[in-house]
């Protein structure tokens, strides 16, 4: 089981875009995003896109990666989503009510929504994706919707979720892959394809017409969605979207610069100065819910069972100089659980080790008992940022005789 994290520093969330691609629509996901000043958005053109790295997954069901988000929020319509501020919004679900004893919840859907490949969007096509998350063997989603015991068609615009009990996050697990909703007529008829091919399969924005890993994903526009931006235009303004995987953050903006690209949502922080500084890029930086981490393996029989270990290296860590020497250079925020500033939840007071303390990382390793603590941290490939934030990590770790 991997429970718990040590949490190094929360990240604002970078958008780099070329001036010429000013654009109006509504990101998908709920953000927000305007127009250069004094340009007004038209229609039309198209953009290349660099990810951060490769998706693992393009059916919502099986997919495990963040980045997998990018495509899918394209591509897909969750049945709501929420705001920067942390705020639900309706989505495909028009709106909700929940019973007084909040064991049901009854979402009413919107009525001119259809699938890309012409099917309908109605409440037998929400229980169907429902049940599929919840019942398929290999499902990612169960945990998400394991509040949800049935699902039941009121009529063709209304279905009740029947939960085992009161549950207030069930929302907010809606608003992500759990609640995207997929074609069932292109699922049943790709099959396994389904995972990287799952053509005309959303109700979202854009289609997905192509689809070559490791290399670009083509989303195309689709004419038919029922978005419209604040002026009451309809959405979207792009023709066309090529996301292409770039894992090295240097390369990526490298494409950027030459023409390759238009638009990267991740820089490293030593750039960032000179991004701003160059007239021809647009820079947006937001507040954001994502948080770098560790991982511990916690399952039985290996080493960060005993929690203990897990304590030590959190108290080893100094978070401020991994922000601050890292490939951050300063840009985000010290970080001590998964809930960003921007978030109503958030608890400034909560800083259990505000300093690194490898003498107390020692002592409690001592008291374990078994000898000096060594692990093998594992780090993503192709990324010069990320293995100079490992390489601080294991000096720091040093420091507390942790290797």
């Amino acid at each position: 089981m991997r429970s718990a994290r040590y949490f190094v520093a929360f990240l604002g969330a970078f958008a780099v875009l070329l001036a010429a691609c000013s654009g109006g629509q509504q990101p998908a996901g709920g953000g927000s995003a305007s127009p250069s000043a004094g340009t007004k958005a038209t229609y039309g053109g198209s953009i290349t896109f660099g990810l951060e790295n490769d998706v693992s997954n393009l059916d919502p069901m099986l997919s495990g990666l963040f980045v997998d988000r990018n495509i899918m929020y394209a591509m897909y319509d969750s049945l709501v989503r929420v705001t920067p501020k942390g705020d639900i919004i309706p989505w495909l679900a028009d709106k909700w009510e929940t019973s007084s004893d909040g064991k049901t919840v009854t979402f009413t859907l919107r009525t001119d929504v259809k699938y890309h490949d012409g099917t309908a969007f109605d409440a037998d096509s929400v229980k169907w994706n429902i049940e599929r998350y919840k019942t398929t063997q290999g499902s990612l989603r169960t945990a998400d919707l394991a509040s949800v015991d049935s699902v039941t068609v009121v009529d063709a615009k209304t279905v009740k979720f029947n939960l085992k009990s009161a549950f207030a996050p069930l929302l907010g697990a809606l608003v992500d892959r759990a609640g995207m909703m997929v074609s069932k007529a292109v699922q049943t008829a790709v099959g396994a394809d389904f995972t990287l091919k799952p053509f005309k399969a959303g109700t979202g924005p854009f289609i997905l017409t192509e689809a070559v890993k490791g290399d670009h994903y083509t989303l195309e526009k689709n004419p038919n969605w029922w978005g419209k931006d604040k002026d009451g235009s309809k959405l979207p303004y792009l023709d066309k979207i090529t996301v292409r995987p770039i894992t090295d953050a240097d390369v990526a903006l490298t494409n950027l610069r030459t023409g390759n690209a238009q638009v990267l949502n991740r820089i490293n922080g030593k750039d960032v100065a000179a991004v701003k500084a160059d007239s021809t890029l647009s820079y947006l930086e937001v507040g954001s819910f994502s948080w770098n981490s560790l991982v511990p393996n916690e399952a039985s029989g290996f080493i960060f069972s005993d929690h203990r270990y897990v304590k030590a290296v959190a108290m080893a860590l100094d978070r401020d100089e991994i922000l601050q020497s890292g490939p951050a250079a300063g840009i985000g925020l010290v970080g001590w659980g998964p809930i960003s500033p921007a978030h109503f939840a958030y608890d400034a007071s909560f800083k259990p080790w505000p300093k690194a303390d490898p003498d107390g990382a020692k002592k409690l390793i001592a008291d374990v008992g078994k000898g000096p603590l060594k692990f093998e941290l594992l780090v993503p490939s192709g990324d010069a940022g990320i293995l100079q934030a490992a390489q601080l990590i294991k000096s720091e770790l040093a420091k507390a005789d942790i290797t």
